[in-house]
């Protein structure tokens, strides 16, 4: 990364390094113990195809999505430079 993106970008990996060791961390454990099931028919037999998750998961995408400004992307490499970098931000 060149000297100049680094210190446009550094308040926002500061940002990011705080609620990714604490709020972020936390949130992260409890999903790690309980991973997401596939849910695959409902109870009357129906096909469904749904992926479960513990309910962690959403304020961890809320910080993600919300507060940092990412976006659900496709092109991963692309998205990896956050929000500037994503050709769907």
């Amino acid at each position: 990364m060149r000297p100049d993106d680094f210190e446009r970008a550094r308040p926002h990996l500061t940002a990011m390094g705080e609620v990714a060791g604490g709020e972020l961390d936390a949130l992260a454990a409890v999903a790690d113990r309980n991973p997401p099931v596939l849910r695959s028919h409902d109870e009357t037999g129906r096909r469904v195809d749904e992926v479960v998750r513990h309910p962690a998961s959403q304020p961890m995408e809320r910080i993600a999505f919300e507060r940092f400004g990412w976006r659900r992307c496709r092109i991963a490499r692309a998205c990896s430079a956050g929000p500037a970098g994503c050709p769907t931000s």
